[in-house]
């Protein structure tokens, strides 16, 4: 598919107040670990927030759309975007070229918005030409503002659910130390109180020591891990 893809950098604007139907979506996301499937909701989605024809998510390679096979295209867009430098808001007009048109052709005018730049994470809105006067439709201030803020609120969502998960796994690890050194300890006990009858029994307890030690060694590197420092 020969297309031409004119980028246009766009300025930041002033944020609006938002509508329940975009706070509605911003409470679910907040209450979801799956963004991309809570972006592209079937009852509730990106595509409601702005007038347009579809939308879609990229994040991590990955990529989720509200209608029709988009997710290619998302994924396209994404790699075009890699060039636009730290620009966190990117309009995008295509032209399909050279042949009949498909479905994801018909879609001329995109919207980008950076949501996580070390993720590739692209929220992308998708509108149709002008059937009546064959012209490309324009993103407005308005428009732009909306999708600034679902930026903003991803980039909160973002930081809250890697501290999260940061949290959960330090947890995890203090547990995980917590619950070897119990059974550790009573094995090192049960070995200092064997008693040594024969040379056999002797090197018996000598490898039940060094086992032990090496144990005890691992519980010490991964309680360092629960106190967020490198064993």
């Amino acid at each position: 598919m020969a297309q031409a893809i004119q980028v246009n950098l766009v300025n930041a604007v002033r944020v609006h107040d938002t509508s329940p139907q975009y706070r509605q979506l911003v409470d679910r996301l907040r209450q979801n670990d799956n963004l991309l499937a809570a972006l592209t909701a079937a009852d509730l989605n990106i595509a409601n927030l702005l007038p347009c024809e579809a939308a879609a998510v990229t994040r991590n390679g990955e990529a989720a759309s509200t209608a029709g096979e988009l997710d290619y295209l998302a994924l396209q867009l994404a790699e075009t975007l890699l060039d636009t430098g730290d620009q966190e808001q990117v309009c995008i007009q295509r032209a399909a070229e050279g042949r009949e048109a498909r479905e994801d052709d018909t879609f001329c005018s995109v919207l980008a918005v950076r949501f996580s730049p070390s993720e590739a994470g692209w929220l992308l809105w998708f509108r149709k030409q002008d059937a009546s006067s064959g012209d490309q439709t324009r993103w407005t201030d308005a428009d732009i503002a909306v999708a600034q803020r679902l930026r903003v609120d991803l980039l909160e969502i973002c930081l809250a659910q890697a501290t999260a998960a940061r949290e959960a796994h330090t947890q995890a690890v203090r547990r995980l130390a917590h619950d070897l050194s119990t059974p550790l300890q009573t094995l090192d006990m049960s070995a200092s109180m064997l008693k040594v009858q024969d040379e056999r029994n002797t090197d018996l307890k000598q490898h039940m020591v060094d086992a032990i030690a090496q144990l005890r060694q691992r519980v010490e590197q991964v309680q360092q891990l629960g106190r967020g420092k490198l064993p």
